[in-house]
């Protein structure tokens, strides 16, 4: 009678820990398929590095 309980009590903790990790992941995915690569910083960076940085005759960053 014991062993039964034990045995539905560790089925049911399989189960929920399963359902848990499915679910996890399942949302994960969500965010990452519903995050846009436009938002990606590099190509602001580019673009002010572009714009605003200069660099003077030996390559350096002039900071003046």
């Amino acid at each position: 009678m014991k062993f039964n309980y034990l045995k539905k009590k560790l089925i049911n903790l399989a189960i929920f820990t399963l359902s848990l990790i499915i679910s996890l992941v399942l949302i994960e995915e969500v965010l990452i398929f519903n995050s846009s690569k436009s938002e990606d910083n590099y190509g602001l960076t580019k673009e002010f590095q572009e714009k605003y940085v200069r660099y003077n005759k030996h390559g350096y960053r002039d900071y003046e």
